[in-house]
Order: C-alpha cells, then sequence, then structure tokens
C-alpha cells in the first residue's frame, strides 16, 4: 500500500484514498501484518469488509442457538462451529452491563478507531439495514476498547 501510494505521488497521480480488507473482531489479521497501520499512517481511509464475522456479532447468535435462516447456518457453519464461545459470552455480558447491544458493540469499536472510514455491513432484510444505521451511533471508551480487544486480541 505504501509503494502504490508513492508511486501515486511520485506520477502526480491521485492518491490512495481507502484501502479495503477484512476485519472483524475474530479476523484481526491487518492489525498484525501493518495493513491497517499502512492505511493510517497515510491518511486513507479503512473499509472493513465482514465486520460482523457473516453475522456472528449481530448477537442472535450463542453457543446452543444458532438461527436456520441465518448465512452461517446455511453456508458458513463452521463459523460458528469454531468461535470462541467462552470470548462470546463474556462480550455480551459486557455488552449487557453498557445498556448496548452487541451489534451496536461491535460497530462501536470499528468507528472509535479514526482509520476507519465506514463499515460494510451486508443485510439480507430490510429490518437489517434499520437496526445496522441505528447501531452506528454508540462509541465505547477506551476502557471499553481495552475489554473487548482482550476478549478478542489481534
Amino acid at each position: 500500500m505504501r509503494a502504490a501510494d508513492a508511486v501515486a505521488g511520485s506520477h502526480g497521480w491521485p492518491r490512495l484514498a481507502t484501502s479495503q480488507d477484512e476485519l472483524s473482531l475474530i479476523a484481526r489479521g491487518v492489525e498484525k501484518d501493518g495493513r491497517f497501520e499502512a492505511a493510517e499512517s497515510l491518511g486513507a481511509g479503512f473499509l472493513p469488509f465482514f465486520p460482523l464475522a457473516n453475522g456472528l456479532f449481530t448477537g442472535k447468535f450463542t453457543r446452543t442457538d444458532r438461527p436456520a435462516d441465518s448465512r452461517i447456518a446455511r453456508q458458513r457453519p463452521h463459523i460458528a462451529d469454531n468461535a470462541d464461545w467462552d470470548a462470546m459470552e463474556a462480550f455480551q455480558a459486557l455488552c449487557d452491563d453498557w445498556g448496548v447491544t452487541m451489534l451496536e458493540a461491535t460497530f462501536g469499536w470499528f468507528l472509535s478507531r479514526p482509520a476507519v472510514a465506514s463499515v460494510i455491513a451486508g443485510a439480507t432484510r430490510p429490518e437489517q439495514i434499520r437496526q445496522n444505521a441505528a447501531s452506528a451511533g454508540w462509541r465505547p471508551s477506551a476502557d471499553q476498547v481495552a475489554l473487548i480487544e482482550e476478549l478478542f486480541p489481534a
């Protein structure tokens, strides 16, 4: 990303505006390999895709309850099968203590990060669009971010 931006700058071309990569609380590889930091240092926005891990962080899944009409149940059961349910349940308990939904807390974690320009959250029904939009208003404190990241380390 830095090399591409340098080439663009050296030719007078438009600089990179965004980076779009997978990022969720359970897929934080872009933080380990430097892509997130590169976007941030270049002043480019970061657009995470699969931010809700195919719906895992919507709050409608539990260790034992997986809605049959969900993408995870239909196409990607391994996501729920391989989830760290101890961490998920601890996250739900934090959300309950904070008085927010898991969806709000997850969106808040993303949007508390200055490099995140927007969150690409899929929806298959109109009510999901409304829920996603409504969830974008809550922001965690620095202490809350630290608690979330303790549960789901990079």
